[in-house]
């Protein structure tokens, strides 16, 4: 499940969000809480001075209105109320709370043989002291929120910062270390067992690099005692007077093929080796012979009526051995000679790029984004490859900082561009 926002930030929203809804809940339940109370305690009070009040009446009948500290009591006939007080005029018996000119009034009213008796309760200074007291409320939600956000971006920060730690020391690490242990340095908790599961995956990565890298020199070192024999067997031959003249070209493309082999072994073998020097494979190569030396060797896999248009714009050079160009623009061809049963290909050479343009069945869109993945090939594909060339070709292109492009050709087929000059727009 993939979240919008940093682990840090879902830290501290969370927190400031649960500051802010559990200081609402409080506040609502102090609000009930006192609300309820306060009618309880008031309703009491106001039935108990009404009862005292009535008692009074009882004890002297010629008094019909009654002040004290808190609260003024009248003794008056059903139906009717105090002059002053003719909002009271309709009440029914038991306890109301009334606003009249800006003052609040608790109001008790009982009835005894016909005689009605009304309790007034002056509420005015209790209520402007809840009202101070919701604005003290009030403050106490705002300030819990604002201590559960602080909160919050503090321990969200002390929490991150041993994954944030971990993710430093990972980036920190140089591609070729795979010894380097890291869970040494933390607790024993879940940040302590990411860096131990790390050190696991590192551990297997070290064997894996290991076999590959034993594997490539391996397959480098015995390949190359059969090369040599094959290159003394033809230089042997190539020495012989009575040798048939039909014979000797084929021997002489066998000894540079041989020889160009050798070559292919030490480039992918550097290749093999994650950090490597770039002047490991330096050199000044002229393109234009490399390019029509690798059109005849790859001719025979044209079918018939296929044409090939050369265009040499320019003679350009770069910087590489001329193996590296051979095998580049060798995997680019063969895909081409394959893959294009009519029509032409079309070869430009610029000074700053190559062009190879074919009328062969193109690359669906779908296809576009895994042509260079290793063992990829492609729905149309023909023969036996193994899907690696493309693969070769885009390592060389990273490995120099150069450029291949492959797009649907303008009628139909495939457009490939190799970059090899920074001026490419």
């Amino acid at each position: 499940m993939r979240y919008r926002h940093r682990l840090r930030t879902r830290i501290f929203l969370s927190y400031s969000l649960l500051g802010g809804v559990l200081g609402l809940f409080l506040g609502l339940f102090l609000f009930f809480a006192m609300e309820r109370q306060e009618r309880q305690l008031m309703d009491a009070y106001i039935g108990d001075e009404l009862t005292h009040f009535i008692e009074l009446s009882a004890a002297g009948p010629e008094r019909m209105t009654h002040h004290a500290r808190r609260w003024t009591g009248y003794k008056l006939k059903r139906g009717a109320s105090p002059a002053e007080m003719g909002f009271l005029t309709g009440l029914t018996p038991g306890i109301h709370e009334l606003e009249h000119e800006g003052k609040v009034y608790d109001v008790g009213v009982a009835e005894r043989g016909g005689v009605r008796f009304y309790l007034l309760y002056d509420d005015t200074r209790l209520e402007l002291f809840e009202a101070h007291l919701w604005a003290l409320l009030v403050a106490a939600v705002l300030l819990a929120v604002v201590v559960a956000v602080c909160y919050g971006f503090w321990l969200s920060r002390r929490v991150i910062e041993p994954i944030t730690l971990l993710a430093r020391q990972v980036t920190a690490l140089p591609p070729e270390e795979t010894g380097q242990r890291l869970a040494g340095a933390y607790a024993d908790d879940e940040v302590g067992m990411l860096a131990h599961a790390f050190d696991q995956r590192m551990q297997r990565l070290a064997t894996f690099i290991k076999r590959e890298r034993d594997f490539t020199a391996d397959a480098s070192h015995e390949l190359r005692t059969p090369l040599a024999v094959i290159q003394a067997a033809s230089e042997g031959l190539l020495a012989r007077d009575e040798l048939p003249d039909y014979a000797r070209p084929k021997l002489l493309r066998i000894e540079r093929a041989v020889h160009e082999m050798a070559q292919r072994l030490s480039v992918l073998l550097i290749l093999a080796r994650e950090s490597v020097a770039t002047g490991a494979l330096k050199a000044d190569t002229e393109l234009a012979p490399v390019l029509t030396q690798s059109i005849e060797d790859h001719r025979a896999l044209l079918a018939d009526g296929v044409r090939i248009e050369q265009n040499h714009e320019a003679s350009p050079s770069v910087a590489v051995p001329v193996v590296v160009v051979s095998m580049l623009i060798g995997n680019v061809l063969k895909n081409a000679f394959s893959y294009t049963r009519s029509g032409r290909i079309t070869i430009t050479l610029r000074a700053d790029h190559l062009i190879i343009t074919d009328t062969g069945p193109g690359i669906d869109a779908d296809e576009m984004p895994h042509l260079f993945e290793r063992e990829y090939r492609g729905r149309g594909a023909t023969g036996m490859g193994a899907g690696l060339g493309l693969a070769i070709v885009k390592r060389l292109c990273d490995h120099y900082g150069w450029r291949l492009i492959i797009t649907p050709g303008t009628e139909s087929g495939t457009c490939i561009q190799w970059w090899f000059s920074a001026s490419e727009s």
